[in-house]
């Protein structure tokens, strides 16, 4: 049986570490940070782990094409993920693209949002249910999905996963378990904020953190389980919206303080 899950498993495995392995640390980050420019982030980026998300953007892109390019690669990030899990995952397969479709939707809402020219077509999702789900893309007026559909996104994942035994089965709750609490804390944070009350700018980065450093400690002893392949989706979409908060706020050149250095 030992054999069999090593087959299973060792291609993704050694594939998925060599990323994790690539991924840059908080001295790159903090040098990214510090470029003087867009172009020279973007060039920064590419040499510092990142070319993935951003090898093909052009010279100085603007906002819009920034986050049409980092959804695409997302996008390639869910496919990839998807391949690497064993056929017996393939309810979580289909559980990932549903995810794929709820940030679809939210992108949508978020670029009529900037004032500048939104994609053509914007889509919604209310309900996860497939039916549900292909009557409100099909329906679609460019509503955000409400909170309510994310919440019920990620209560799905458990029952979701094959029957697993052994390692594979608490890595997979101790992630699920972790995420939530971040998820929590980061609900909290807003909360905080709605009633105005002062909340320190760099406490999200700090859990962002907190969370990368717990999804890395599981990481040892037994390396042939899917639980591996998910903790690195969880780290590419971090990096995903690290890469995505310094682009946008080099290429709307907002003078803020650095919006990632601290985080994940």
């Amino acid at each position: 049986m030992g054999i069999v899950r090593n087959l299973e498993y060792a291609e993704a495995q050694a594939r998925v570490r060599a990323r994790i392995g690539a991924m840059p640390g908080e001295s790159q980050w903090r040098r990214m940070a510090e470029a003087g420019d867009l172009d020279q982030l973007i060039a920064r980026m590419r040499a510092g782990g990142l070319a993935g998300w951003v090898s093909a953007l052009p010279r100085c892109p603007d906002t819009i094409t920034i986050e049409q390019h980092l959804a695409q690669r997302l996008q390639m990030l869910i496919a990839f993920t998807v391949r690497l899990l064993p056929a017996r995952w393939r309810r979580l397969q289909e559980w990932l693209w549903r995810g794929w479709e709820l940030f679809r939707a939210q992108l949508q809402t978020d670029l009529s949002k900037t004032g500048d020219q939104a994609p053509p077509r914007a889509s919604r999702l209310l309900r996860l249910e497939p039916a549900t789900r292909r009557r409100e893309l099909r329906d679609a007026d460019g509503r955000e999905p409400p909170r309510s559909a994310w919440d019920r996104w990620l209560r799905e994942f458990e029952p979701l996963c094959p029957r697993l035994t052994g390692r594979e089965r608490y890595v997979v709750r101790r992630i699920q378990r972790i995420v939530h609490r971040h998820l929590r804390r980061i609900a909290a944070l807003r909360e905080q904020a709605a009633r105005s009350e002062p909340v320190d700018a760099d406490v999200q980065w700090r859990l962002r953190r907190e969370l990368a450093d717990e999804l890395r400690s599981l990481l040892g002893r037994d390396p042939f389980h899917a639980g591996v392949i998910l903790i690195y989706a969880v780290l590419e979409l971090m990096q995903y919206e690290r890469c995505r908060a310094l682009l946008i706020a080099r290429s709307r050149q907002w003078s803020m303080a650095d919006p990632v250095v601290g985080g994940a």
